[in-house]
């Protein structure tokens, strides 16, 4: 009854009874069945493109299963999984393994499962040390890197284990300057990933610090007025390089200098006031870097999209400034950043370029040309970030807020509860999830956002001693705080 009126046009075309005559039949309704055969491809047209936009979020969230950082789907309903001891550490966390000091000072390196953490074998690398039982004071200088063909590489396709053996330490008193322990015996040993067998042995001068490339092994070593750097063949044994970085600038809280790989550069930290920028290759020196007077090096990172090298520095005023190498090492050419780095912890390539830094406001940059792009006062201060198609995420301590990475424009910010406070930012692809630590009797709980809105999609409470969430090779990492155990979490 309720479409009466529909009903009665209905009836007025399609009286009962006698066919009309040929010549009085009404002409065919045409109008409304072309009416209805647009609605229908309208329809369709709709329908096909929602189909479209679909198929394209669906592949958009796929491609960023590979990217750093993401872990796969979760939702509110979080478990523990498996839990791996604080011992395995090492296989949470990607490098493979870990040097075990016995009670006796002797040392092993044990490699692990990267999936549940279990030993796979063990190698005995030091005999019984005196100098290095006291572990609350004296921490040993021995170490072992799996050889990587980059840094994206995963442990589990290394083939060999390169450590630096040494029976020297670093002593740290209750008072007091650190103190350096020399060794005695310093050995560079190459183990097999697959069972531990020791490929190669050799006896090498004091060293205090290694890096691992294909094929090389590079260590440091400091008197009062150098620096030595020096390559050794991992096949051989033998040297390939050395460089010696002279250094008159003493410091009484430093007692070696330390080396990092980046892709296929060296940076070595003398003191707290120098740096240097090497060639692997061949240990040519790219740049050396002083800095004034009371001030820092805080640290250095490659910027994946561009593969421009970037260092932190602090001056003696407490500022901040990250400068962007120049590619060909031409000092005229480097552009510094204002303020302190911002790390992302997921960056899908969506915006090539992009640097945050954050100084009473957030600060983006372009890497490439040390071009200011904006600057924001969502947040006075930022610890956490992330990229994401086209958006940049930032966090505080207590809120999250989705910037437009080009613009810088605001486009949801979420404040968090009394209480916790963000550990952590990072994604599964559909969600912005935020890692939130908690005091006292609360729970620590994961919070999902919708990225484009803002809008609170679930919150999890993390099990109970679980104090937070963390990604790492896809799995969600809890720490448990009671026993100092790490996890999984799905």
């Amino acid at each position: 009854m309720g479409h009466g009126g529909r009903m009665q046009e209905v009836e007025i075309l399609d009286l009962p009874g006698e066919p009309a005559p040929a010549d009085e039949l009404p002409p065919p309704r045409r109008g409304r069945w072309v009416a209805l055969g647009v609605v229908a491809a309208v329809a369709a047209v709709l329908l096909v493109g929602q189909s479209v936009l679909d198929a394209r979020e669906r592949a958009a969230i796929a491609a960023l299963a590979d990217v750093d950082g993401v872990v796969a789907p979760v939702d509110e309903n979080l478990q523990v999984l498996r839990t791996i001891p604080s011992t395995a550490g090492a296989a949470v966390w990607g490098t493979g393994g870990s040097v075990m000091p016995g009670e006796d000072g002797s040392l092993s390196y044990d490699w692990l499962d990267p999936d549940t953490g279990a030993t796979l074998w063990t190698t005995p690398l030091l005999g019984p040390t005196p100098a290095l039982v006291d572990v609350e004071h004296v921490s040993g200088l021995t170490t072992c890197e799996p050889e990587l063909a980059s840094r994206q590489t995963d442990v589990r396709d290394a083939s060999r284990i390169v450590c630096l053996v040494t029976d020297g330490g670093v002593e740290y008193g209750d008072e007091g300057a650190p103190k350096l322990l020399v060794a005695k015996a310093t050995h560079l040993v190459v183990l097999a990933a697959a069972d531990g067998s020791v490929l190669g042995d050799w006896p090498i001068d004091p060293a205090v610090s290694m890096a691992v490339l294909p094929g090389l092994a590079v260590v440091t070593s400091t008197t009062d007025d150098a620096t030595d750097v020096t390559a050794y063949d991992v096949e051989s044994g033998e040297q390939r390089w050395s460089t010696t970085l002279d250094d008159s600038r003493p410091s009484t809280q430093w007692v070696g200098a330390w080396i990092a790989r980046l892709d296929d550069l060296l940076v070595v930290q003398v003191r707290e006031s120098r740096q240097t920028i090497m060639m692997a290759a061949d240990g040519s020196v790219l740049r050396d870097l002083t800095s004034e007077q009371g001030s820092s090096f805080q640290g250095w990172d490659i910027d994946d999209t561009t593969g421009r090298l970037m260092f932190s520095s602090q001056a003696s005023d407490g500022t901040s400034t990250m400068t962007v190498v120049a590619a060909d090492g031409d000092p005229s050419k480097d552009r510094v950043l204002q303020g302190q780095q911002v790390t992302f912890g997921v960056d899908d390539g969506s915006v090539p370029g992009l640097v945050v830094t954050t100084d009473g406001a957030v600060r983006a940059w372009d890497a490439r040309s040390g071009k200011a792009l904006w600057s924001s006062g969502v947040a006075m201060f930022a610890d956490q970030a992330m990229v994401l198609r086209g958006r940049v995420f930032i966090g505080t301590g207590d809120s999250v807020s989705a910037l437009d990475a080009r613009t810088g424009e605001t486009l949801w910010t979420q404040k968090g509860e009394a209480g916790r406070y963000l550990v952590g930012l990072f994604t599964d692809g559909t969600h912005v999830l935020a890692s939130l630590a908690a005091g006292g009797e609360q729970p620590s709980v994961l919070v999902a956002y919708v990225p484009s809105t803002g809008e609170r999609a679930f919150q999890a409470s993390l099990p109970p001693g679980i104090e937070q969430a963390m990604p790492f090779d896809k799995q969600l990492v809890g720490f448990d705080s009671e026993t100092g155990d790490y996890v999984i979490l799905g």
